[in-house]
């Protein structure tokens, strides 16, 4: 897998400048990208309903969303918790950074290096990396992540890390962009770290060698639901919530 920083550098800050809202398939208006953003909405909503049954004042937590993008997560827990004042993003893109800034200037984004470490100016109580470790090609660098993330929670913090599946993130094309985890990989890793699950659900079926039917632009989402209800396999993305020991 090639480097994450490259892959930022090409990808982000390069060739996603050039796609129009309608050949960009993440885009919100593209029949796929709203499905996609659609089940991340939902997934976000989970989380939250799990911490106020857990007694927690969403309201008041501080949250860092690392690897943010263009920032659409960020505006997300903006507007459930009702305070953009109290998140964070960070993500190597300049390009993304910037963006996410003219969306919403109540929000703070910094450009930053979770994997090499960046000093906050606080903890937070929540920290969330989605679609992130995917880019991450060596166990050194999986770890220096999560151990930095680990430092920068607060005692009783919680950490939510989404991934697409694969059967396993160190086999894969040596030029390969990204690669998703198995179940069991993921669990290995935040252990080690310091975390300890306590709720997790799957999105999607992995099938045809994509962690997602609904990418495959030529099928219908309703059949894309249906078929993905039926079909037997592994999930297609995996998040889990972990909480430090």
């Amino acid at each position: 897998m090639r480097s994450y920083q490259q892959v930022i550098k090409d990808r982000y800050d390069g060739r996603e400048k050039s796609l129009d809202i309608y050949n960009n398939i993440y885009s919100i208006i593209n029949p796929i990208g709203f499905n996609g953003h659609t089940n991340i909405e939902n997934a976000i909503y989970k989380i939250f309903r799990f911490l106020i049954e857990k007694n927690i004042d969403i309201r008041s937590i501080e949250i860092l969303d690392v690897g943010c993008g263009s920032g659409w997560i960020t505006r997300i827990f903006a507007e459930f918790t009702g305070n953009p004042r109290n998140i964070m993003g960070i993500d190597l893109s300049e390009y993304r950074i910037q963006t996410a800034k003219e969306f919403n200037p109540n929000i703070e984004y910094i450009k930053g290096d979770i994997v090499e470490g960046y000093q906050f100016p606080r903890k937070f109580d929540l920290i969330t990396a989605f679609d992130i470790f995917m880019h991450l090609n060596t166990i050194e660098m999986i770890e220096a992540a999560l151990v930095n993330i680990y430092k920068n929670l607060n005692p009783n913090g919680f950490f939510v890390w989404f991934d697409a599946y694969a059967k396993d993130h160190f086999k894969c094309a040596e030029e390969a962009e990204l690669n998703g985890f198995n179940s069991k990989q993921m669990d290995m890793f935040a252990e080690k770290a310091g975390f300890t699950k306590v709720y997790e659900f799957s999105l999607y079926k992995y099938f045809l060698g994509r962690h997602s039917l609904y990418l495959y632009n030529k099928l219908p989402i309703i059949l894309v639901k249906l078929i993905e209800k039926v079909i037997p396999g592994s999930p297609g993305n995996m998040l889990k919530l972990f909480k430090i020991n």
